[in-house]
C-alpha cells in the first residue's frame, strides 16, 4: 500500500487545446483535486506533449509513467473518426501497457474501449433529437449494478455531455464489466476484468449540479483509494 504523502496523480488532458484552470472543465478538475489535497499531488499533461515526443527523453512522458494513477479527461474530439484514432494511437498504446489505475471520463472512457479494439459510434439520431437528449442537459439519476469499485451507491446523480457511445458486443463483455446503462447509451460505466481500468461516460468533475458534484467527488475519492491499494 502506498503512502498518502507521496501519492501522485496525473491528469491526461485530451482536449484539442489545454484546459484553462480558471474556467470550464479545467476549473472543475482543479477544484476536485484541491479537495483531495494534501494527501494527493497532481499535475496535468496535455496529450500533444506525448504524441510528438520520444518516450525515453521526454519529461512529460516521465510525469505520466511515474505517476501512481492516471485520469483521461473528456474531449471535443470524436474517437469514431479515423484521423482522431490515428492521432491518439500513442495514447491507446499507453493505456494497453499501463499497469497502474486509470479512470477514463467521457472521451477517455471511449478511448479505453478503443484501445482494446472496440468500436465507438455516434449516438443514434433519434436520441439526439428526442426528449432524452433535452433531459441530459440537467442532472439525471443513473442506476448502478453492484460491484463497481468506485461507486457503492445503488444510484448516483450525473451530468452527461456526449455525442458518441461504445458499441456493445459479446466480446466487449468478455473483457469489461458493464455496471450502468441507459436506453440511449448501453455502456455507461465499465471496469476491465483483469486490469485496474475504469471508465464513466458522464462527467464526475462537474461543478454545475450540487448532487452530481457530490457523487462525482466520491468517485475521485474512491479512485484514490484504489491507487493506494495497488
Amino acid at each position: 500500500m502506498k503512502s498518502a504523502r507521496n501519492l501522485r496523480l496525473c491528469l491526461l488532458d485530451t482536449y484539442p487545446e489545454p484546459m484553462r484552470w480558471d474556467k470550464g472543465r479545467g476549473k472543475e478538475f482543479r477544484e476536485v483535486f484541491q479537495a483531495l489535497e494534501p494527501e494527493l499531488e497532481w499535475e496535468r499533461v496535455h496529450y500533444k506533449d506525448l504524441i510528438y515526443r520520444e518516450r525515453t527523453h521526454s519529461a512529460e512522458w516521465q510525469k505520466v509513467l511515474s505517476a501512481d494513477g492516471l485520469i483521461l479527461s473528456g474531449s471535443s474530439f470524436n474517437i469514431s473518426e479515423k484521423p482522431v484514432r490515428d492521432e491518439f494511437e500513442p495514447i491507446a498504446e499507453l493505456i494497453r501497457r499501463y499497469e497502474k489505475p486509470i479512470l477514463g471520463i467521457c472521451f477517455g472512457h471511449q478511448l479505453i474501449a478503443h484501445s482494446f479494439g472496440f468500436s465507438v459510434r455516434p449516438l443514434r439520431p433519434e436520441y439526439l433529437d428526442s426528449e432524452w437528449w433535452e433531459h441530459t442537459k440537467r442532472a439525471v439519476q443513473l442506476l448502478m449494478r453492484p460491484g463497481f469499485p468506485l461507486i457503492e451507491e445503488e444510484s448516483i446523480w450525473v451530468e452527461f455531455s456526449h455525442h458518441e457511445e461504445i458499441v456493445e458486443s459479446e466480446e466487449f463483455h468478455r473483457i469489461f464489466q458493464v455496471f450502468a446503462s441507459t436506453e440511449a447509451c448501453r455502456i455507461q460505466v465499465i471496469a476491465h476484468r483483469t486490469k485496474p481500468l475504469y471508465g464513466v461516460q458522464f462527467h464526475p468533475e462537474t461543478g454545475k449540479d450540487p448532487r452530481a458534484r457530490r457523487d462525482g467527488q466520491k468517485i475521485f475519492e474512491r479512485f484514490v483509494q484504489q491507487i493506494k491499494a495497488t
